[in-house]
């Protein structure tokens, strides 16, 4: 980590804002990690719903971009920079 790379372990917040009924308001991850990727998001955005969406109902938007590589880092989708400079990240979950 001496040399500028990042671990799994850093966090960044993150809210996922979402226009389905039945949301009622957007979804923070106060701690999320850099490594945690867009099938794992889905699990934690499952987990704190109580309709309980399957991966296959869930679509990740970031910037008018679908979020469809599973294995995708959330690091690697906001870019380093710009996820530690921020104080929050938002994602469009429809």
């Amino acid at each position: 980590m001496g040399n500028g790379e990042s671990t799994s372990f850093e966090t960044f917040p993150l809210q996922v804002v979402s226009p389905s009924v039945g949301v009622t308001g957007p979804l923070s991850f106060p701690q999320l990690p850099y490594g945690t990727t867009v099938k794992q998001l889905k699990e934690k955005i499952r987990e704190s719903l109580p309709m309980r969406p399957s991966d296959d109902h869930q679509r990740l938007i970031h910037r008018g971009h679908l979020l469809a590589k599973e294995n995708e880092t959330m690091l690697e989708i906001f870019g380093q920079e710009r996820v530690r400079r921020s104080k929050g990240t938002s994602l469009c979950k429809c």
